[in-house]
């Protein structure tokens, strides 16, 4: 069997059964979302697959020690920082309406059909790295995919020649951000937080970081002005963010970079937003879970790993865990090894780069 095709239409990245739900939930704003009861109702029907996937994992055979990067080192226990602002505040983080905001849809799509990933420092460009960016062509069926770096001209490797084959992929290059309202960036994953909320203050559209890989679309979330996904019950994730240009949430996240705090990691982009979506959850739409969930790093990894996929779950992706997968020893996947990688890994990435979900044979 060789390996994926550009030529391919997208339906190749799904499971049985699964497009045909997808296509019905992006028949249209109005039919997909109507109205807040639906809204509530679809979140919390996803904290509950989310639970008893949980459940099924619990009791996987156990596997070594998971070992868990520190990937706040500046903050802290950003947990603690969370919880503590929480309980300020008097209210139930378990409200439904604090989880996935006030904002309704439009009657027609206003996030613009563009993918954008920022790629800064010109690391090296990997295989699951092209899986990310060919689940998103092949997914979303953008009509833009821009690509912001400072590598110059390019990345370099054998799969960025693979991504660069992908006919809407331009390469837009950027100086990388050292300040912001007067205030030093000095981190490089500030450097990419920034760029990524100026490209979509520019253009509108999709921002991805490259290590999620797409497997359903979400035609009927580009009808909110502004969403972001919720991972656990303290935080809202900027790894994937839909926005219009003009959205008022996405200004206001820019603005509270006026507030940036250089030496803490995750204040302005993780503890500050997750305050700003708290007084502002009628300019933002939130999804439970359902881009990826991060309860806990160590037992989603594990489910990535030591399980098969369950394609009932409400997702539209996963985060495939790369810093998690280095310090435990994991194999990365490679073009060779995901033919036979029985588990969730192995099952995404082979629809992505094969077209199929089975165990690949070589005879």
């Amino acid at each position: 069997m060789v390996g994926y095709d550009l030529t391919v239409q997208h339906d190749v990245a799904y499971p049985d059964g699964a497009m045909t739900k997808a296509k019905n939930d992006s028949a249209g704003g109005a039919s997909v979302i109507n109205g807040d009861k639906k809204r509530l109702q679809d979140n919390i029907g996803n904290m509950n697959s989310e639970q008893k996937h949980t459940n099924k994992t619990k009791d996987l055979p156990a596997r070594k020690r998971c070992i868990q990067r520190n990937v706040f080192p500046l903050d802290g226990s950003v947990t603690d920082r969370i919880l503590k602002w929480n309980s300020s505040k008097n209210f139930d983080p378990e409200s439904i309406e604090w989880f996935v905001g006030k904002l309704k849809p439009q009657n027609h799509p206003v996030v613009p059909n563009i993918a954008h990933f920022t790629w800064l420092n010109c690391p090296e460009f990997k295989f699951y790295n092209l899986i990310s960016i060919l689940s998103i062509y092949r997914t979303m069926n953008p009509d833009r995919m821009m690509f912001h770096t400072d590598c110059n001209p390019e990345p370099k490797g054998p799969w960025w020649d693979e991504a660069k084959r992908i006919p809407v992929l331009e390469i837009v290059h950027h100086k990388r951000p050292k300040t912001i309202f007067g205030i030093p960036i000095i981190n490089l994953l500030h450097q990419t937080d920034v760029l990524r909320l100026q490209s979509l203050l520019q253009y509108g559209g999709v921002y991805f970081d490259l290590d999620f890989w797409l497997f359903r679309p979400f035609e009927q979330l580009r009808y909110y002005d502004y969403v972001a996904n919720r991972p656990g019950s303290g935080r809202l994730c900027n790894g994937v963010i839909l926005a219009n240009k003009n959205s008022k949430y996405l200004r206001l996240f820019y603005e509270s970079y006026r507030n940036f705090e250089p030496k803490c990691l995750a204040c302005t982009s993780i503890i500050n937003a997750n305050k700003l979506a708290f007084e502002h959850r009628d300019l933002l739409h939130i999804e439970l879970y359902s881009f990826y969930r991060n309860i806990d790093h160590c037992q989603d990894w594990q489910m990535e790993y030591f399980s098969p996929m369950d394609w009932e779950l409400p997702r539209y992706s996963i985060h495939f865990f790369h810093r998690l997968t280095e310090s435990n020893g994991q194999p990365f996947p490679d073009p060779q090894n995901i033919k036979t990688m029985n588990n969730t890994i192995g099952e995404i990435a082979r629809y992505i780069y094969y077209g199929t979900k089975d165990i690949i044979t070589d005879e």
